[in-house]
């Protein structure tokens, strides 16, 4: 007879693979779907705002890099731009591994080298993670009305009384539902952080993340999604000879945060392989037709190619390997 343990981890990899080839095969029967309407024939990419997409992307990571360097100050003392930034960046690539703690592991462990004690690097690394996911949910969620079919808005919410069903009401509950969450969540990590390591300790202080995300940071995350939604746009625009709509932002930038928030939330996905290219299908189609197909396909290509360059260039700059060879780990 199995152990329970080992009966358990069995029953979880064959639920992982089940809902991962589940949503894979809707995935393909959406883009099948898109892919017998679109005239392939007579499709043009510029290359132009394709770069611009990916140069976009990585700037709308760049308050969450800000946010951690403020958790790590707190309990590691001050710690260049460059070395959190380089850390950032090259952690991403942990989210194409099963279960995505790699991300966690990855950034703690190359900040070890600068001084940053392990626990409270792969705590802050955490709790970044958690607070840039909740201000995309937020996001996504609070421009949902927006980025919807008002019918279809009106079938998901229909339990809720008529008065509410207003896209700048939703928006303004789930911006205030997220900011209550997120300052329970605050709560919660000062406390584990008070348990695994003394006070005193590694720069830790009583106060140390009691407060934080601020105000102040929580909105930049906020401004990182909306950069993230742009860099969509551009992906978007680079299939159109329009002019650009700004008023179709709010929808880029719903389907962009929705996408990677669940994707992110799907464990059983690396990478959130599946999920996000359905939430993107699904959001975009309306606005695009069967280029949704496209624009879904070239968001990945666009995503996977500003993290490995971003992870590619911060690892190997001269400066970063000069500063991790005249540093030993401590």
């Amino acid at each position: 007879m199995l152990p329970k343990s080992l009966s358990r981890r069995r029953l979880w990899y064959a639920t992982k693979w089940l809902l991962l080839t589940t949503v894979l095969a809707a995935v393909l029967v959406q883009g099948l779907k898109l892919g017998r309407q679109v005239d392939w024939a007579h499709i043009t990419i510029r290359p132009g705002w394709l770069l611009l997409s990916t140069v976009l992307y990585v700037v709308g990571w760049l308050p969450a890099v800000w946010f951690w360097r403020e958790l790590l100050r707190e309990v590691a003392g001050p710690i260049s731009w460059f070395e959190v930034t380089k850390a950032y960046f090259c952690g991403h690539l942990g989210k194409y591994v099963p279960g995505k703690a790699g991300v966690i592991f990855i950034r703690a462990g190359m900040l070890q080298a600068h001084g940053v004690p392990f626990v409270p690097g792969a705590l802050s690394a955490g709790y970044e993670t958690l607070a840039s996911m909740a201000a995309g949910a937020a996001v996504g969620a609070a421009l949902l009305p927006f980025a919807v079919p008002p019918q279809t808005l009106k079938k998901v919410l229909a339990w809720l009384p008529g008065g509410v069903v207003r896209p700048e009401v939703i928006s303004i509950l789930v911006l205030i539902a997220c900011l209550c969450g997120v300052r329970v969540m605050s709560h919660l990590f000062h406390r584990i952080l008070k348990k695994m390591v003394p006070v005193g300790g590694g720069g830790v202080t009583e106060q140390c993340w009691l407060r934080q995300p601020t105000f102040l940071a929580f909105s930049l995350l906020i401004v990182g999604w909306w950069i993230h939604g742009l860099s969509m746009g551009c992906t978007v625009q680079a299939l159109s000879p329009d002019p650009v709509s700004w008023s179709d932002w709010p929808r880029w930038t719903a389907a962009t945060s929705l996408s990677i928030v669940l994707g992110f939330a799907a464990l059983f996905s690396p990478g959130g392989l599946g999920v996000r290219e359905w939430v993107l299908m699904e959001v975009l189609e309306p606005e695009l037709g069967p280029l949704a197909l496209v624009a879904t396909v070239l968001s990945r290509f666009i995503w996977l190619v500003g993290e490995c360059g971003a992870a590619g260039i911060l690892y190997y700059w001269p400066t970063g390997r000069k500063e991790n060879s005249s540093r030993p780990p401590d």
